[in-house]
């Protein structure tokens, strides 16, 4: 179920800020592209867990004993 949840309030950063400032710089068609590319590494980064946050024991669960 978080999969589902997780970025609800994200697309509305992305269109109603980024993509105002970008248009005000840009033209629509830039803006978009530089706008997909972004959000295109931060969902490859998700699926492949690159934005985890560390584990609470400071990285030892990892490491084998």
């Amino acid at each position: 179920m978080p999969a589902l949840t997780d970025g609800i309030g994200e697309d509305l950063g992305w269109r109603g800020f980024s993509l105002p400032r970008l248009l005000g710089r840009r033209g629509p068609v830039t803006a978009g592209l530089l706008l997909g590319v972004v959000r295109l590494l931060v969902v490859q980064l998700a699926v492949s867990g690159g934005l985890r946050p560390p584990p609470s024991d400071g990285g030892t669960a990892a490491t084998p004993t």
